[in-house]
């Protein structure tokens, strides 16, 4: 094999520098949510997540429900508002008044992050009864992005009324990568759906050996249970907020309010097992149902052998 090596004539190319890349961080600016002009009430009613308080007992953290929300600001200039839209008008939440307020430099490791949790006990001692909805609004380098819940019925907590609804309880730290960031804190939030929850199925996992006499000897049996939760049509609002971030941690709390259950789960602590099935799309329906698998997060194990 030969190798030729050409050479231009002329002046060649002097080695005088380095062609080099300096690391910077992206910034992303929220965009608006994509409006369909179309009206759905034809087809579809619009989603409304329950809410209960009880007046009687601030402190139950079984009846009292909350709803958390974290906003990541892009710059020392931007600014934010959260908003309570009440049947009679709308409520700016800059205080611990309706819940408690993360303020900017909250999260050390994260200086830029806001954040609010509403605490629907409190509102309904204030306000009372009704249909809820939250603003929250982030303005960056001029640009400004406005977001509205869906509805919250609140009511004050009954048995009855809280009937046939799962209360799914979860916690996050860490960081989802393409998604939020959670480095520095520890960041609660809750669902409220109509659902059943249930379906407890055992499961064991057995260690054994067989002795000279093939004996069959345990050397360890470790159980735990599995359920299944079942919900109700739901849109892809909480749908996605199911499968991108609940399913990915593992500090989930399940609470059943169904007086015909086979158990009365009060903040069962549980796992997303790794199995979520949904139905297919509706041909007018824009809502799906969720089948999902969880597992004890904590299981027994029994030894027979130190």
């Amino acid at each position: 094999m030969t190798i030729f090596r050409e050479t231009a004539t002329g002046k060649n190319m002097a080695l005088r520098g380095w062609s080099c890349t300096t690391a910077s961080n992206v910034i992303t600016i929220p965009t608006e949510k994509e409006i369909i002009e179309f009206c759905l009430c034809d087809y579809t009613c619009d989603f409304t997540e329950l809410a209960f308080g009880i007046v009687t007992d601030e402190e139950n953290e079984y009846k009292n429900d909350y709803k958390a929300f974290l906003l990541s600001l892009r710059d020392l200039t931007s600014s934010y508002s959260f908003t309570l839209v009440t049947p009679s008008g709308e409520i700016d939440l800059i205080d611990n008044t309706y819940g408690e307020l993360f303020p900017l430099g909250f999260n050390e490791k994260q200086p830029l992050q806001v954040g609010f949790r509403l605490d629907w006990v409190k509102v309904l001692i204030a306000l009372g009864e009704g249909v809820y909805k939250i603003k929250v609004s982030q303005t960056d380098f001029g640009q400004t992005v406005d977001v509205e819940t869906h509805d919250f019925h609140l009511k004050n907590w009954e048995e009855l009324r809280a009937n046939n609804t799962v209360k799914i309880e979860f916690n996050q730290k860490g960081k989802i990568l393409n998604g939020e960031d959670y480095t520095g804190i520890s960041w609660s939030n809750m669902v409220r759906l109509e659902a059943k929850f249930g379906n407890v199925a055992p499961q064991y996992e057995i260690s054994r050996l067989q002795d000279s006499n093939y004996n069959d000897l345990d050397i360890q049996t470790m159980k735990f249970n599995t359920y299944n939760l079942e919900t109700l049509p739901i849109p892809s609002e909480i749908g996605n907020l199911i499968t991108d971030n609940i399913a990915l941690t593992d500090e989930i709390k399940i609470s059943v309010n169904d007086v015909f259950n086979y158990e009365q789960y009060r903040q069962l602590p549980v796992t997303f097992e790794g199995t979520m099935n949904l139905s297919n799309d509706y041909a007018r329906n824009n809502k799906k149902v969720f089948n999902i698998t969880f597992k004890d997060k904590i299981s027994k194990l029994k030894r027979n052998f130190n």
